[in-house]
């Protein structure tokens, strides 16, 4: 039996201690204690179960996130309070990709775009087949929504 990957080693640290170094199209990444969570975790041979990108709006830092009831934004404390399980965060090394800034600025646009959209569950079974299975789909349909991994 295949194991899973193993936790990035962590520095740990609360909320208030990070949140000012936090920047736009920052990520966490979160591993639930939800059986839905295992269950994901073990059929992608990953760490994470759901994946999630930051946006400061005014003076609230927030999180852009596709769950059960949609694509929607929630303050980042509350989700790192309310969540059970693990959250980690990784930081874009701009030094590396100059441009990220630039590019970011589409990608937080279109997220904020899709927010209210419904949580493609169909989609995430196709694709879950797909890395799995190594399923491929003669007929590919158009997405209907979008999960967190996207």
């Amino acid at each position: 039996m295949k194991r899973h990957p193993l936790a990035p080693d962590p520095v740990l640290a609360t909320y208030h201690q990070i949140r000012d170094q936090i920047r736009d199209g920052d990520l966490f990444f979160f591993r639930g204690n939800f059986r839905s969570s295992r269950i994901f975790t073990w059929l992608t041979k990953g760490y994470y179960s759901h994946a999630t990108i930051t946006a400061w709006w005014g003076d609230r830092l927030m999180i852009l996130q596709a769950e059960g009831v949609g694509l929607q934004a929630i303050p980042l404390s509350v989700a790192i309070q309310e969540y059970p399980g693990r959250a980690d965060w990784y930081r874009l090394d701009r030094d590396k990709v100059p441009e990220v800034d630039r590019k970011l600025v589409g990608v937080l646009d279109e997220a904020r775009a899709d927010l209210g959209l419904k949580f493609g569950t169909l989609d995430l079974f196709r694709s879950l087949f797909r890395w799995v299975g190594k399923v491929q789909f003669t007929n590919p349909m158009s997405p209907k929504g979008l999960f967190c991994a996207e």
